[in-house]
């Protein structure tokens, strides 16, 4: 699952950081750029899987949760709609 926003395709070529030996407006090598590319990529491929086991544990959360308090609602629930 992708999340919203999360893409290395906007990357326009570009400085990434200062370089002392090139002149200033040139653009770095295709080989820097696709070094940022793939650099960027593995960021968002980890931050995909860490948002996949916050899912995961979010949703176990909620699940135990729930098993938890239904057992203790559900017959005061019922006792309460008989009583009406």
């Amino acid at each position: 699952m992708s999340y919203i926003g999360e893409s290395c395709d906007f990357m326009v070529p570009g400085p990434s950081k200062p370089m002392l030996d090139v002149p200033i407006g040139s653009s770095p090598s295709a080989a820097e750029i696709e070094k940022q590319k793939t650099s960027c990529e593995e960021r968002l491929e980890l931050e995909r899987k860490q948002h996949k086991v916050n899912d995961l544990r979010n949703a176990i959360t909620f699940t135990l949760v729930g098993v938890v308090l239904f057992p203790i609602h559900y017959p005061q629930a019922r006792k309460y709609s008989k009583s009406d």
